[in-house]
């Protein structure tokens, strides 16, 4: 079974507008670096994603929304063979920190659907448990993703 996290962002962000507006405001000005090779481990196309962006940043309706992905921050670091300042090192701590305070968690069973909004959420989730089937098949859970303009 795998236990699932989600935050809201607005969480985040109103708890950091009444006890750390400076730090609220790093997370708008500070670019972290994200790597990957394709958007997806198994997908056909392996160019190479790179991006250095805000974990925090408005949308053109004034939206605040959040990008980050810490896999992708890691890779960075150690595809490039660089060391990660201690500046960012100590933003990631304190930004794991509140997002802890926020965090709801909970299981996903057979058949259940979680729906959420990529870019005002953050989520996470515990390892999954793979089964291998006789015929030497992985029998696992199945990730479905749908993009939805409004």
């Amino acid at each position: 079974t795998t236990k699932n996290g989600i935050v809201k962002i607005d969480d985040v962000i109103k708890y950091l507008e009444i006890t750390d507006q400076s730090f609220l405001n790093t997370l708008f000005e500070y670019k972290m670096p994200m790597l990957s090779f394709g958007i997806n481990y198994d997908g056909l196309n392996k160019d190479k994603i790179f991006v250095q962006e805000t974990i925090l940043y408005k949308d053109n309706n004034n939206v605040i929304n959040v990008r980050f992905d810490l896999s992708r921050i890691n890779y960075f670091y150690w595809k490039e063979n660089i060391t990660q300042s201690k500046k960012e090192k100590k933003i990631l701590n304190k930004f794991f920190s509140i997002l802890k305070k926020f965090k709801y968690e909970f299981y996903l069973e057979e058949g259940d659907i979680l729906i959420h909004k990529n870019k005002r959420t953050l989520h996470d989730r515990s390892e999954c448990n793979f089964l291998l089937n006789k015929d030497g098949t992985l029998n696992t859970r199945e990730i479905f993703v749908s993009f939805v303009n409004r």
